[in-house]
């Protein structure tokens, strides 16, 4: 080990002294993140002026501002905890951004200037450049620095948006945030948007003051705060708390939908996460929200008493209430020295001082006054909350759609003779995570019927997620999938099912739960130009890839499904690739395949059944080899699929065409 200092050593001298590269290990980077796929309904953002009397240097040197880039690698250090990298620029900071951290650690030299915050509006420069979306794990020690200029762009805002969007583990301490801008459609933060998974991951000694917006403009169960906007998941003891806060404070301005509970300073909002919080305080806002036993730190359900899970947390706004342990203190004897007095457990001789003309700031950051600073009041969203993003509802002016919240509001709505279309591809959960499916994710509607006529537009849906346990035995109520149930008047074409994992009690179907009707009555609801890939895993009583089951007629044309299938009702072929089980005389197939599994039940022979193929055997259905249908081997493999209506793609599963009612399937 001695040795090892003296290599380091050396190896920093005669860096500084030539200029050439250290001797840590080189690592290449990514390339640069793209933007977002998943955008906000775009609610009109306040157009903050910058406050006056911001302690930074009115006019930063332009070197010492990001260019945009990541540099090719971080010279100093070697990423252990005894010798971090050190990061000297915005560029070696982009470098570790762009790589997700790599579980290594890192400390700032100096302070980070990710834009130029001199002018009061510098958000709205034509040269505004927005910060990293990707998922970082690994440890950060501001060493008493701060990073300036953390740029989100409201018109196009990552789902997670802050210094850091997703965190699956780490540490962030002695670092501050200033002059940031940071909007999310869901979860924003100014140190972190969303906290990730079940890797402890540490908060010490850090801050973000009220020159930083932190934000979310969708509407849903999303939340904003000054350190944290979203603690998802992972459980926790107090032995091993899954998030540790120790030593922060918040005077972010923050905006958002539901400000009672979604709005808070150091944990904008939480659910089933086991967290601790000691000696931390904000100001406008309560430091958390423990309104129930899920949305508080879970550590409190072993039994654990709460003032052992927080400690010493203050703020201006309320006191306690429900499973929250907080103090209220006005807001005049938080500034000054009497804040000594009121901040008790506070340790003002090592961590902690008193500002005359402002509130506590942490010793460590020597470069900063601490003085309050006057800015505008906190933004808010100021539009109504749209059920839609535009539209009338008539065919030739349909409702659009352009996330999840908005499909949610469609099923609860009187769909009846109302026409619907996506905008884009939508999101019920982060599936770029890679975890999505284990960190809590939102769970999916398991209720509502569909009456109407739905466009996809050739647009995708992913990351539905249902966990239900599936019945045993007789048959039970529960319809579950992309649309749970539709009456036989609903239309619906064109849309794509992707990463979604469905576990229902009963009917379960990719695109439809179940269609709802008379067994002998002819109407049919109509699903075409569908597909349900093989990211998608389906499991039920009943299960179809594209429709689970139920009495009513339908219709299912241009289809394919290619995902997987359980079917929990003993062996008894009510888990099939297109249907599942419907009890309707009257339903008719053409013009779909499926692969690995039956088409439809065996008893229940569709009324009209046009080409259809699947691998497996069964009467009406032609069949054909899974290795035979990717890319242009499938016009040989499946020729009786009209082939001017499905499109071929190199390695890839024929897709449907957009369907319209020109070229619908004449059963």
């Amino acid at each position: 080990m001695k040795f090892l200092k003296k290599l380091t050593v050396f190896c920093l001298v005669a860096i500084i002294s030539s200029g050439f590269a250290a001797c840590g290990e080189e690592k290449k980077p990514e390339p640069e993140p793209s933007s977002s796929q998943v955008s906000s309904s775009e609610p009109s953002i306040p157009q903050l002026s910058g406050p006056a009397g911001v302690e930074i240097t009115p006019n930063v040197e332009k070197e010492k501002i990001w260019g945009g880039k990541a540099a090719e690698k971080i010279t100093l250090g070697g990423g252990t905890e005894e010798y971090p990298y050190l990061i000297q620029t915005p560029a070696e900071l982009a470098y570790a951004f762009s790589i997700g951290g790599g579980g290594a650690y890192y400390k700032l030299t100096s302070d980070i200037y990710l834009n130029d915050v001199s002018d009061d509006k510098w958000y709205e420069k034509k040269d505004v450049k927005s910060w990293y979306e990707k998922e970082f794990k690994g440890h950060i020690d501001g060493d008493g620095h701060c990073v300036y200029g953390v740029y989100f762009d409201s018109n196009k805002p990552p789902r997670f948006a802050g210094l850091i969007c997703t965190f699956m583990g780490g540490s962030v301490k002695n670092l501050g945030v200033r002059k940031s801008r940071i909007i999310a459609t869901m979860y924003a933060g100014g140190i972190v948007g969303m906290a990730s998974g079940d890797d402890q991951k540490v908060f010490e000694n850090c801050f973000a003051d009220e020159t930083v917006v932190s934000m979310y403009t969708q509407n849903g169960t999303n939340g904003a705060g000054g350190i944290l906007g979203y603690a998802a998941g992972g459980g926790g003891t107090l032995k091993d708390p899954t998030i540790i806060f120790k030593n922060c404070y918040s005077k972010a301005k923050l905006g958002g939908y539901d400000t009672e509970y979604r709005l808070n300073g150091i944990i904008g909002t939480s659910w089933d996460c086991g967290y601790t919080m000691e000696n931390c305080y904000s100001v406008g806002f309560a430091a958390y929200r423990g309104h129930s036993d899920r949305a508080a730190s879970t550590i409190l359900q072993d039994g654990t008493k709460a003032d052992k899970v927080y400690k010493n947390i203050y703020n201006d706004l309320r006191g306690a209430a429900n499973l929250e342990v907080m103090t209220k203190i006005e807001t005049s004897k938080m500034n000054g020295a009497a804040a000594k007095s009121y901040f008790k457990g506070f340790d003002f001789e090592k961590v902690w001082e008193t500002v005359s003309g402002g509130t506590p700031k942490l010793k460590i950051f020597k470069d900063i006054d601490g003085k309050n600073i006057k800015t505008p009041d906190a933004p808010t969203v100021q539009v109504v909350n749209k059920l839609f993003e535009s539209g009338s509802g008539t065919k030739a002016d349909p409702y659009v759609i352009i996330n999840a919240q908005q499909f949610k509001n469609m099923m609860t709505a009187n769909t009846a003779d109302s026409y619907y279309k996506l905008g884009q591809d939508i999101y019920a959960n982060n599936v770029n995570n890679r975890n999505w499916k284990t960190d809590k994710p939102e769970a999916w509607l398991r209720s509502g019927s569909f009456k109407g006529n739905f466009d996809g537009c050739g647009h995708s849906v992913y990351g539905l997620y249902v966990n239900e346990i599936p019945a045993e035995g007789a048959i039970v109520n529960g319809n579950t999938g992309l649309f749970p149930r539709v009456e036989t008047t609903a239309v619906i074409r064109n849309v794509h099912l992707k990463e979604s994992y469905i576990c229902g009690k009963a009917y379960v179907g990719g695109i439809v739960g179940s269609v709802n009707g008379s067994p002998t009555e002819e109407k049919y609801a109509l699903i075409t130009g569908c597909t349900v890939d093989e990211t998608v895993h389906l499991s039920g009583q009943t299960v179809g890839g594209i429709l689970g089951g139920g009495h009513g007629g339908a219709a299912i044309a241009y289809c394919s499904f290619t995902g997987t299938i359980d079917e929990f009702t003993g062996g008894s072929m009510r888990g099939n690739g297109i249907v599942g089980d419907i009890w309707s005389k009257n339903y008719k197939l053409a013009e779909c395949f499926t692969l690995g599994y039956t088409v439809y039940r065996g008893q229940f022979l569709p009324k009209v059944m046009g080409t259809v193929y699947s691998t497996e055997e069964q009467k009406g259905v032609l069949k054909m080899s899974s290795a035979d249908i990717l890319g242009a081997a499938a016009k040989t493999a499946m020729p009786g699929l009209n082939w001017s209506v499905w499109k071929i793609s190199s390695g890839k599963n024929p897709i449907p065409a957009l369907i319209t009612e020109k070229n619908d399937y004449k059963f």
